[in-house]
């Protein structure tokens, strides 16, 4: 009987820790950035999986991505192009972080993806 209890108390008190999680505010914060929008607004350090257009190189591997909800300056270097050839009217897949750098902010490309 003893085992017993002592099995439950274990159980319960292992489980609660799981269970556990922050209230307040922030919590309603997506898990990942879907939208140009979002991201002009998204905290440091949160995934992006952007689809849309680059309709412009705005500076030394920045450019400027447009999707059905907006625009937003994200950072490709050449290595992520790894050959492609890009071009306004392709429709890429941009898979990333939010770099928020106080003054300005924009998505960091790891890796794009051209789509048919």
């Amino acid at each position: 009987m003893r085992f017993l209890i002592l099995f439950l108390m274990a159980f319960m008190l292992s489980a609660t820790p799981a269970q556990a999680d922050f209230r307040g505010p922030g919590t309603g914060l997506p898990k990942k950035i879907e939208k140009a929008v979002q991201a002009q607004r998204a905290i440091d350090d949160m995934p992006c999986d952007l689809t849309g257009n680059i309709v412009e190189k705005v500076g030394k591997d920045r450019y400027k991505f447009r999707d059905r909800s907006g625009t937003v300056v994200v950072r490709i270097t050449r290595h992520e192009f790894r050959g492609k050839d890009v071009t306004p009217k392709t429709r890429v897949r941009l898979l990333g972080r939010i770099d928020d750098r106080g003054t300005y902010r924009e998505v960091e490309v790891k890796e794009l993806r051209i789509l048919r």
